[in-house]
């Protein structure tokens, strides 16, 4: 075989492969035409590993006596007068990292705007100069993130899934106040009793983008890591990081207010102010702890910062306990007075006038409304000069208080 045929069948899979990539985006992966691919695709990829295994075997001047082109025929008659050891060798089925490999192909050209890409840059790697061109450059394969703790929010605040903008309306009753009135025997007159209170809030998204992720087409090609998952993950981290910071305080991450997000800090109604300034003690605790209805408490969680997680680890109870219990483990977390604790770094610290600690029902206090899920959107015109893509997460996100008291504050004096 030839290296003609092989590039042949490598720019063919680029090909199929963009093609994939052009009915995933537009919601065919189920489609006849998309399965048809599916099995092509598959048909190259094996022919593509078999004519490599083969070359790599045989000598170069065997290699040259070998005619450019070989039908499918051949090929098959090639595979099955191999040695069984080598036969069995070969992919009869695509192995998981077979088909990692495609899934990383379909991102990688769906990020080069579905372009079908001659052969990588051949880069020079050494970074010496003189004699050090002879000595290799050792290269370290994983790309190491720089991370920011952000709290799983929409875990526990109830949340409605909508690609849509429109508003929602969220609903509620309260009938805490009505209960059971005697009714004296003989008595005519009817009990009057007070009607349920219902209420409702509309909740309309906000629209927010993760700013621009501008990439050298050259790195998207060339580069040792697999440049789909990369931006995908600081994609995803910047939407969960900014939905943190919209839920909490109803701020953007610039620290601008956002129209339609309240924030639970702003939900929240104070139920402790505590003795001190400046620390937090056991009666502050309890006393925040108290203030919400026990109704609330099955459902109930603590939220600080880590800051403010730290300064409680030395808080004792009155029979000199900790109040603060870390997890015992990694896939659990830290308990306070019998409810489990949930870090949330856009809280403020322990300071004067701040309100530090949140204690309640996330679920029935807290209604937020998002994308059923984000868009990347890919913008390759405006910086073509440059010859980059950029890439920028685009959301909606709208959310509001629910049931009063359902969540409490500590605040400080």
């Amino acid at each position: 075989m030839s290296s003609h045929k092989l590039h042949q069948l490598k720019q063919s899979r680029s090909v199929l492969v963009s093609q994939q990539v052009s009915l995933s985006v537009s919601g065919q992966e189920n489609s006849a035409a998309f399965k048809k691919l599916e099995d092509e695709l598959r048909n190259v990829e094996s022919d593509i590993n078999l004519l490599e295994k083969l070359e790599n075997m045989m000598t170069a001047d065997e290699r040259a006596r070998l005619p450019k082109q070989i039908s499918d025929a051949a090929t098959s008659a090639v595979r099955t007068a191999l040695p069984s050891a080598l036969s069995s060798a070969l992919p009869q089925q695509m192995s998981s990292d077979e088909k990692r490999h495609r899934a990383n192909a379909a991102m990688r050209s769906y990020l080069l705007h579905g372009a079908n890409p001659s052969l990588p840059e051949q880069r020079d790697v050494l970074t010496t100069s003189g004699t050090g061109f002879a000595v290799p450059q050792e290269f370290n394969d994983v790309l190491n993130q720089a991370t920011k703790y952000f709290a799983p929010l929409l875990n526990y605040v109830q949340v409605k899934k909508d690609n849509t903008g429109r508003p929602t309306k969220a609903m509620f009753v309260d009938d805490t106040a009505n209960g059971l009135t005697i009714v004296t025997e003989g008595s005519v007159t009817p009990v009057e009793g007070p009607d349920p209170v219902f209420a409702s809030k509309i909740v309309t998204p906000d629209l927010f983008n993760g700013g621009l992720i501008r990439v050298a087409n050259e790195l998207i090609q060339d580069s040792n890591w697999d440049f789909g998952s990369v931006i995908e993950t600081l994609a995803a981290s910047r939407y969960y990081r900014g939905l943190q910071s919209l839920l909490t305080l109803g701020q953007d991450s610039s620290g601008n207010n956002s129209p339609n997000n309240v924030g639970l800090l702003n939900v929240a109604t104070v139920g402790q102010t505590s003795s001190s300034a400046t620390a937090i003690s056991y009666a502050d605790l309890s006393a925040t702890y108290s203030s919400l209805d026990p109704s609330y408490l099955p459902t109930a969680y603590w939220q600080f910062n880590s800051a403010t997680r730290l300064a409680l680890l030395d808080v004792l109870d009155t029979t000199g306990r900790p109040v603060l219990v870390p997890a015992p483990n990694a896939d659990s977390l830290d308990m306070l007075l019998s409810r489990p604790v949930l870090i949330n770094q856009s809280l403020p610290n322990v300071a004067a006038s701040t309100t530090p600690v949140l204690f309640g029902s996330l679920h029935s206090g807290y209604f937020a409304k998002i994308d059923q899920s984000p868009i990347i959107i890919r913008i390759k015109e405006a910086f073509i000069e440059f010859n980059e893509t950029a890439f920028q997460i685009v959301c909606r996100v709208g959310s509001t208080g629910l049931v009063p008291n359902a969540i409490k504050s500590l605040k400080m004096a």
